[in-house]
């Protein structure tokens, strides 16, 4: 094989190589029409979640420290506990409520053992249940989630 015949194969790899790979990004950035149409679905949902949870706020409780339920009481808990409520309306209303929804906490709290709450399940069992009571205090269901920001067993 020439000199001649070897760049002009050279040059044409070369040239089949960028052809290719520009193809390939090309199509790779332009995406399918499916994929478009989950990215259109998902920016939609986004924007419901967004104004449906335009109105909720977060309300934080002071930390909590209980001893756990446990045989021999060694163990206890250190738990900051933040509310989601669904009306910025209520959060004066449930500011008159702290003492007690505190004291619904601290009621609940000690009860548990640390095989209960060690684990992802029992932390949302332990959710669930304290949703359900401080609701009862408004007797209208204004809490709709709790966010543990801190939760220590020892």
């Amino acid at each position: 094989m020439s000199k001649k015949m070897l760049i002009i194969l050279v040059i044409g790899l070369m040239a089949g190589a960028i052809i290719g790979g520009g193809g390939f990004f090309y199509l790779k950035g332009k995406g399918s029409d499916s994929e478009k149409g989950k990215a259109a679905e998902g920016t939609e949902g986004s924007a419901e979640k967004a104004s449906a949870g335009k109105n909720r706020i977060n309300f934080p409780l002071e930390n909590f420290i209980v001893n756990l339920a446990d045989p021999g009481g060694k163990r206890y808990l250190s738990t900051r506990i933040v509310l989601e409520l669904n009306d910025k309306g209520v959060v004066s209303s449930l500011e008159k409520k702290v003492p007690e929804m505190r004291d619904r906490i601290l009621m609940i709290l000690p009860t548990k053992t640390f095989k209960e709450i060690q684990s992802v399940e029992g932390k949302n069992a332990l959710r669930s249940t304290l949703i359900t009571e401080l609701n009862g205090v408004f007797q209208g269901g204004h809490i709709t989630n709790i966010f543990f920001q801190e939760f220590v067993v020892q």
